[in-house]
């Protein structure tokens, strides 16, 4: 196989472009052509299932017009693609059509690779995006127009943009809305973000969740701002939010910004969240500890030879682990969820909420950290020296003995990490394995500084339930 087909998973762009050609162009006249297709991102789950992310160029022949477009292709496997197809046709009271300006269809079938093709912003498990995308539904717009305050305004445009898109998962749609008060002429702008998700549950779950964590963080004072919560918008399956003004832990660090500051109030605004008073979800420590023993029998039946070694790592973490105090916990901590204003913090994205060692946060903020694609965007902060200035600002508003938790994380998320390896090598990544199974033995045994991050960084915690 050919270098760039197996980098694409065996996807030949130019028979794609022909496939999609035939299966997504609403023109049979030879009008509309797509002219090129990328593959720009390709997620296998297994041998059967998976997504793939095609950029497009459509060109309309007539008038010589040209428009990039993302569509993405999604696998089932089982039967579950084709039946995904029927039930996305059965839905549909008219034939599929296509939209004017895209000239193509929103949806296509290619039964060669049993692959469900979806024209962004069509996603047939988020049935709100495309709506979102191409104007505000009720419950949105009147949320929008309320944060205009008192008087009678009318809006007059909004404009859609697209921040985050997970196929068949969730989306997030920045919104900036235009509006007149009627009565005055006054014209004023706002931002709004919309959340949609796949699953109506879950939404409205989280929907519960962020307004009882905001009007906790709002009594505990400054120290910790989160986005306002405004609306939750059944019909799209979307939590509404304020925006939060400021820019991304991300971009000072990648901008070469002194961090410093920030760096201390973060710390600050993470122990404030920690230590939030009220009900706490069902603790997830002993669910992580379930899976560690679950990856730890995985490694033994894989390298036999290690087996002692592994037991051993993974018994530590455990003893460490088993008794520790559980609050409320970010659960997805990372710069670009960290958000600056001045002297304000704000922390975004709680949808991994829930209950843990709270040190499963900072764990996982100096692991994103010490990532060498994350590094590498880094070019004038010494981002050593503010991995410790966090560790020693957090750890100095929490009890002592928390600190000493954090290689005991670090050294778990090693051994997941060597699960992962084992999975792609098998047998013949042992070496790999070994390496990184020094370093876990290296955290514990205190040979390895809390603020050195692990070789791989992972979400210890998964959604709360």
């Amino acid at each position: 196989m050919p270098r760039d087909e197996k980098r694409n998973g065996g996807l030949d762009p130019e028979h794609i472009r022909s496939l999609l050609q035939q299966h997504l162009v609403a023109s049979t006249n030879g009008e509309v052509r797509i002219v090129d297709c990328r593959i720009a991102n390709l997620r296998h789950r297994d041998g059967s299932r998976g997504t793939v992310q095609f950029d497009i160029r459509v060109e309309d022949l007539r008038s010589g017009a040209v428009h990039d477009h993302t569509v993405t292709g999604v696998t089932y496997g089982e039967q579950r693609t084709r039946r995904a197809w029927d039930a996305i046709r059965a839905e549909r009271s008219v034939p599929l059509a296509a939209n004017e300006a895209l000239a193509l269809l929103p949806f296509g079938f290619v039964p060669e690779l049993d692959m469900l093709l979806q024209v962004f912003p069509h996603d047939h498990r988020i049935p709100g995006l495309a709506a979102v995308m191409q104007g505000l539904p009720s419950a949105t717009k009147t949320a929008a127009i309320a944060q205009f305050g008192t008087g009678t305004w009318q809006l007059r445009d909004w404009r859609p943009q697209a921040m985050q898109y997970r196929a068949g998962m969730r989306a997030v749609v920045r919104l900036h809305v235009s509006a007149v008060d009627v009565a005055t002429g006054q014209e004023a702008d706002h931002v709004i973000y919309a959340k949609l998700y796949r699953d109506a549950n879950q939404a409205e779950r989280l929907w519960n969740t962020q307004v009882d964590l905001y009007e906790r963080a709002r009594a505990a004072g400054a120290k910790l701002a989160l986005a306002k919560p405004i609306a939750y918008d059944r019909e799209l399956q979307a939590i509404v939010t304020e925006e939060v003004p400021g820019h991304s832990l991300a971009s000072a660090l990648r901008q070469g910004h002194d961090v410093s500051e920030t760096i201390r109030a973060t710390a600050h605004a993470l122990a404030v969240l920690h230590s939030l008073p009220g009900p706490l979800p069902t603790c997830r420590t002993g669910e992580d500890l379930t899976r560690l023993k679950e990856a730890a029998q995985i490694l033994i039946d894989t390298y036999p030879g290690l087996g002692s070694t592994v037991s051993s790592i993974a018994h530590q973490v455990i003893v460490g682990l088993e008794n520790v105090p559980c609050t409320l916990i970010h659960g997805d901590l990372k710069p670009a969820h960290v958000v600056i204003d001045g002297d304000r913090v704000s922390l975004i994205d709680f949808d991994l909420m829930g209950a843990a060692d709270p040190v499963v946060d900072v764990a996982h903020l100096v692991a994103f950290l010490g990532d060498d694609r994350e590094r590498s965007q880094i070019t004038d902060v010494d981002v050593d020296g503010a991995t410790r200035l966090f560790l020693d600002e957090y750890f100095s508003s929490v009890p002592a003995t928390s600190r000493g938790r954090l290689p005991i994380h670090h050294a778990m998320t090693s051994l997941h990490r060597a699960v992962g390896l084992s999975r792609k090598r098998g047998s013949s990544g042992i070496d790999q394995v070994q390496a990184i199974l020094d370093e876990a033995q290296a955290f514990l045994s205190g040979h390895l500084d809390d603020g050195v991050a692990p070789s791989f960084k992972r979400r210890i915690t998964r959604q709360s339930s």
